[in-house]
């Protein structure tokens, strides 16, 4: 998959909490994705979502299960998912109740 920078729109569909004894990050899925086209990998299907990782926080305030995100970053093959390290984001709605 080749990467590309752009911003894409999405609902957070699951969040993984590390264990205290692993290196922190924070890792949730975008799901629901609108906005650029998301490369396919060779020989693959196009990426369903995407997943966001941001490194040395275990949270991140405001982004949980059913939240809107705007999202922008370099969009990679990461472990064979679409990734966006650390990305700047904008939350656009919270989960209903």
């Amino acid at each position: 998959m080749a990467r590309v920078r752009g911003e894409w729109m999405g609902r957070i569909s699951s969040i993984t909490h590390e264990p205290r004894s692993a290196v922190p990050r924070f890792t949730a899925r975008l799901g629901e994705v609108s906005g650029p086209a998301l490369p396919v990998p060779e020989g693959g299907q196009p990426p369903l979502d995407i997943r966001l990782l941001w490194l040395g926080r275990r949270r991140v305030g405001g982004i949980q299960p059913g939240s809107t995100l705007r999202v922008s970053g370099m969009l990679a093959s990461r472990s064979g998912l679409a990734t966006i390290i650390n990305p700047a984001y904008e939350i656009i709605s919270a989960p209903q109740s």
